[in-house]
Formats: C-alpha cells, structure tokens, sequence
C-alpha cells in the first residue's frame, strides 16, 4: 500500500470533479482525483455530448430528406450506423483526452480506481495494481449520477434502457 499526501482529495471526475481539481491547483492546492472510469462523467461519456453527437446526425439526415424543397435532389440517402457510432466515439475520446491534458498541464494526480472513505482525511483507493492511501487537508466528494429503477420498471437493457445502455 502506497501512501500520499495532498492539500485536496477528490472523489469523482466529472463536472463537478475536474472543474474542482482544475481551479484547485490553479490555486497552488497540490491536487488528486480519483475517477472510477473516465473523466468526464456522465455528461461527456454517457450523457449529454454523446446523444447530441448522436442527435445532430438524425438532424442532418433529416435536413437532407427535405433537400429537395431547395432545389436539391437526393436518392436515397444511407445512414451507416458503424460510422455515426465510431464518430460519436472519436468525439468523447477527444473530450477525454482534453481533460487529461488538463489534468497534466496543472500537475493533478489522477488515480483510476474505486475509493472509500476510512477517516476524515484519508481514501483507501483500490486501483487495478494496487491499493492506495490518499490523505489530504480537504476532502471533496463528487461521485455524480447513475441511472435507477423505479418499480415497476425495471432498467434491464433489454425492454427498458437506461442513458448507457441506449448508448
């Protein structure tokens, strides 16, 4: 088990997460973040930039069915779902990859991993390769959203999907 000492701690990476990391060490704060999957959160990987990606190309396609009200005539325009996915994709990644820019450009350490409370002060974090202690002055805890089951319904990706299952 690994041992490290920081002014702030944080536990989650997305809006709340990295806006709090980034402005932190712009503020001198020697920074950690603990992220469970990616930066970003829901609204970068499984929310809001992935569905408008996905949403612009229905929009588009359906700007060119009406092409011929212009003047401009179309047959039979083909979607390629494997490409919209993989464009869709490449968009997130990119996002990420600015953040994790970010993150290196303003020296925050970030921890890829599960982590867990064990005092005021300290993170136990379960990464792939070991376990981790994080202590740190300041704790925040910004472990956003997920999708939930209202009974009846049940989100079983199957009949009933949620955000990242549609996706």
């Amino acid at each position: 088990m690994i041992a490290n000492n920081f002014d702030l701690a944080i536990l989650g990476g997305g809006p709340g997460g990295y806006v709090s990391a980034i402005r932190a060490s712009k503020l001198g704060l020697k920074v950690a973040v603990i992220e469970k999957y990616h930066l970003g959160g829901v609204c970068l990987n499984w929310g809001c930039i992935p569905t408008k990606a996905l949403y612009y190309v229905a929009a588009f396609l359906e700007e060119i069915k009406k092409a011929s009200i212009f003047g401009i005539e179309i047959s039979d325009p083909k979607l390629d779902f494997g490409k919209v996915m993989s464009r869709k994709n490449d968009i997130v990644e990119m996002q990420r990859r600015g953040l994790t820019f970010h993150f290196k450009k303003n020296n925050i350490e970030l921890f890829y991993g599960t982590g867990r409370l064990i005092s005021p002060n300290t993170i136990e974090t379960e990464t792939k390769d070991d376990k981790v202690l994080i202590k740190a002055e300041k704790l925040v805890i910004a472990t956003g959203s997920e999708a939930y089951s209202v009974p009846p319904f049940t989100l079983d990706n199957h009949g009933i999907l949620d955000n990242k299952g549609l996706l």
